[in-house]
């Protein structure tokens, strides 16, 4: 089974917007941010998945956008 790739471009954005806040309170916080990083490496994995795998002709900056308005049509 596979999902959809504009939910799974919608997750790794997401993902990418939190572990980004974490690396950057453990920067300012002077510690090593080992979850963020970790959590940025699996987003980043998702958006390498869905660029070579499921996206026809592959992604671009503005598959980010229209994935969340697909995915926001499929809620609603």
């Amino acid at each position: 089974m596979v999902l959809d790739p504009n939910v799974i471009i919608v997750i790794a954005s997401v993902l990418t917007m939190f572990s980004l806040s974490a690396c950057l309170s453990g920067w300012a916080d002077r510690r090593m941010p080992v979850g963020g990083i970790l959590v940025l490496a699996s987003a980043l994995g998702m958006f390498a998945y869905v660029h070579l795998f499921l996206a026809v002709g592959g992604l671009t900056i503005w598959s980010i956008p229209e994935a969340f308005v697909h995915v926001a049509a499929k809620l609603l």
